[in-house]
């Protein structure tokens, strides 16, 4: 028996709850990579001549790649990816959040001298498309987000300190993306959203972005709690008074999700060109 077959025996012997748990971290994880080759394709057409391509309209795992910005090989995590292993290191090292030992293992992964270490690239893949001729390059991409904690880090600065004196206006996925692991282990705890909201201010304080987050480890811990209509449940929640860790954007994000739940048959092509892409 193969060590895949051991681990999933192992799985199968766990309670409902916790094979919730660990299959949003691996679906997470699968996600990611199965995303990766099309992520950062933000003109519409390059976007619809990709998906031309993909198997009977499934863009998972699209090879070649349409990523313009760069490439790795089929099935690699991408930054977002790559974030939640370090978040789910730390948490399974330290029993639970710990921003020093986050923030130490988010420069130790993505700081200088690692594959995301490129000086041949710019600082930020919002370059404009005109200047790309270098581009896709080959290997990992240190996205805005972490090109700012890196160097900020490297100078001993707090990087909730930099983002509440500069004010962020960074409204990038990372956050949602590298959650996972902390919602599945705080699932049903009272602490859940107050642990998620300080790893995100640890790399990220937009205040959309902050709202957003929440919203998304709301809807997570209840698909791992095993609710029924997880998504509606907390659209209510979002519009009711007096909530627990209420946000003054959540009105807005619970409008925006009630205009993604009514529009699920939309296609790939046709749900990123209306609500956006990452």
């Amino acid at each position: 028996m193969g060590e895949l077959e051991i681990a999933l025996g192992r799985v199968k012997a766990l309670s409902p709850l916790n094979q919730r748990k660990i299959a949003a971290v691996l679906g997470a994880l699968v996600a990611d990579a199965a995303s990766q080759p099309l992520h950062w394709v933000y003109r519409e057409d390059a976007m619809e001549k990709a998906l031309e391509g993909a198997p009977d309209g499934c863009p998972e795992f699209l090879s070649p790649p349409a990523n313009p910005y760069y490439h790795i090989d089929n099935g690699e995590q991408s930054p977002y990816g790559d974030q939640l292993m370090v978040l789910l290191e730390s948490l399974a090292t330290c029993k639970g959040f710990d921003e020093a030992d986050y923030c130490k293992r988010v420069y130790a992964a993505f700081g200088p001298g690692t594959a995301y270490d490129s000086k041949a690239k710019d600082k930020s893949h919002s370059a404009a498309v005109s200047s790309l001729s270098k581009y896709p390059l080959k290997g990992k991409w240190r996205n805005v987000t972490l090109e700012r904690f890196v160097g900020n880090y490297a100078e001993g600065k707090n990087m909730c300190d930099v983002l509440e004196a500069m004010g962020d206006e960074n409204d990038d996925p990372d956050s949602i993306a590298r959650l996972p692991p902390l919602v599945a282990l705080l699932a049903g705890c009272d602490n859940m959203l107050d642990e998620a909201e300080k790893a995100t201010l640890c790399l990220q304080a937009c205040d959309m972005t902050v709202a957003v987050t929440k919203a998304a480890c709301r809807i997570m811990e209840r698909y791992i709690l095993g609710d029924e209509n997880p998504v509606e449940c907390v659209m209510k929640e979002l519009r009711s008074a007096g909530h627990a860790h209420a946000d003054p954007l959540d009105q807005a994000v619970a409008s925006h999700l009630h205009a993604v739940s009514n529009n699920t048959q939309l296609s790939v092509a046709s749900a990123t060109k209306q609500f956006g892409k990452a």
